[in-house]
């Protein structure tokens, strides 16, 4: 058990850790538990429209409401291909917490792309 004054240094590390991990640290009791659910998955910036995003970080949509990503999120994607997610919005199935703005995903499995746009808005050479 740590002493009173190592408590706020543990406490440091484990939010550490749970911004770097996704879901350990101080974001507390889920506020919903979300199992072998498909949601739309997207750019938070270039789809979603989500206020003060800086790049391109990817969010999920659960019950009509927006969460920036963390834990568990696919390798190689890339966003600025014609089926990225900032050129459109793609389904995924996902297992994971919603702790306040955000989704700890514990797995998200991007399902097939449908009606991937001809002409997309964003390519691999856009930088934003």
């Amino acid at each position: 058990m740590p002493s009173a004054e190592q408590s706020p240094r543990v406490c440091a590390l484990l939010c550490l850790l749970g911004l770097l991990g996704g879901g350990v640290g101080c974001h507390g009791k889920p506020e919903e538990r979300i199992e072998n659910r498909t949601v739309t998955v997207a750019c938070a910036r270039c789809v979603f429209h989500m206020p003060d995003v800086q790049g391109c970080p990817l969010a999920v949509e659960i019950d009509h409401k927006h969460y920036f990503v963390r834990g568990s999120v696919p390798m190689g994607l890339d966003a600025h291909a014609p089926d990225g997610t900032c050129n459109m919005p793609r389904k995924a199935v996902v297992d994971g917490e919603i702790h306040g703005d955000g989704f700890v995903a514990t797995r998200l499995d991007m399902l097939p792309a449908e009606n991937v746009p001809a002409h997309p808005k964003y390519t691999p050479a856009d930088q934003h």
